[in-house]
């Protein structure tokens, strides 16, 4: 497998008080867009080969002036800003927000096109593909990243795709 990085970058996004006044939260975002070429065909989610894809990682990190507050999938900490970072208005939080929920790994998807994931950890598995027979989980699907939210990122994160 060959990768090659289209993007990769930090921003901070803004900052809020917690609620009983303490110290001011920051919340920094690093976005990265890697596109990889396998050896042999991948799978996407409507069950096409695909050899060649981006993938969208996007980590967030919460901190203070003091400590480390959290890392990783904190994009609900988007909505507690208060103070936004320039440029990064109610607007561009949404969209990142919507982007970073909806394409987040986007090579690691359990189910295929025809399959409603289940909604929690004790829901049974869904019924295989009606189409191919896949059973839920048994392989990592690509769903490929659109090029408006590979545009997008690159606008508000800069760099080249």
């Amino acid at each position: 497998m060959n990768e090659t990085v289209l993007l990769d970058r930090m921003a901070r996004i803004g900052s809020w008080h917690d609620g009983d006044g303490g110290p001011l939260h920051h919340l920094t975002v690093h976005v990265k867009v890697v596109e990889l070429l396998h050896a042999t065909p991948q799978q996407t989610i409507d069950h096409e080969p695909i050899v060649r894809y981006e993938r969208l990682t996007i980590v967030g990190e919460v901190l203070t002036t003091r400590r480390h507050i959290a890392s990783g999938q904190v994009h609900a900490d988007l909505a507690l800003i208060t103070r936004p970072a320039p440029g990064w208005g109610p607007d561009d939080r949404a969209r990142l927000g919507e982007v970073w929920a909806r394409w987040h790994l986007n090579d690691l998807r359990a189910a295929c096109a025809h399959q409603t994931p289940p909604a929690g950890r004790n829901d049974p598995d869904p019924a295989p593909c009606p189409r191919t027979g896949y059973r839920y989980g048994t392989a990592w699907l690509v769903e490929p990243l659109p090029a408006d939210v590979l545009t997008w990122l690159t606008a508000r994160f800069g760099g080249e795709a």
